[in-house]
């Protein structure tokens, strides 16, 4: 086996690694781009994404993100 070149653990470790980090990425663009009322509430999700990234993030794409509120249609 060639050191240089991971074998079949390495890739798979690797792939994962990639996988984590673009979730802890689009979870953090995510808040940024959110619409939440106070600029705390995008503060505080953000911290909770730094201190514990992989939980964070699943939290925040299960229960964090909302649509923007709808207007009223006056009827």
């Amino acid at each position: 086996m060639n050191p240089v070149t991971p074998g079949p653990a390495g890739w798979t470790l690797s792939l994962f690694g990639a996988l984590y980090l673009v979730l802890v990425i689009a979870a953090l663009v995510s808040i940024a781009k959110s619409t939440h009322p106070t600029p705390t509430v995008k503060v505080l999700w953000f911290l909770v994404v730094v201190v514990a990234p992989f939980l964070g993030s699943l939290v925040w794409f299960a229960f964090g993100r909302r649509k923007a509120p709808t207007q009223p249609t006056g009827r």
